[in-house]
């Protein structure tokens, strides 16, 4: 996962680039970060874009500041323990930069 990045457009921008509405709250960000409330477009509903928090937190988790720790795993965490293979094999996005 990155650590940071930016996505400078705004709501106007975004929605012409992107082809679909963008909710109300969105804001530019240019220290996009864990735990700021970001667009994705889900795998769900691949034809709006949400907001969600950045970042990972584990089904056992009982609040996002856990977001933080879990931030930058290796690969072969991710890919081999049943708390994220599940996450990463189901709840895939789209993350506009």
């Amino acid at each position: 996962m990155l650590d940071r990045y930016t996505i400078s457009l705004n709501i106007n921008e975004l929605t012409l680039v992107l082809g679909t509405e963008i909710p109300i709250a969105y804001e530019p960000q240019y220290n996009a970060a864990p735990t700021k409330i970001l667009p994705l477009i889900t795998s769900r509903n691949p034809t709006k874009v949400s907001l969600f928090h950045w970042g990972l937190i584990a089904s056992w988790a009982n609040n996002k500041t856990m977001s933080s720790k879990l931030f930058n795993l290796p690969l072969d965490s991710v890919l081999n323990k049943n708390t994220y293979k599940k996450k990463i094999m189901t709840h895939r996005c789209i993350i506009p930069m």
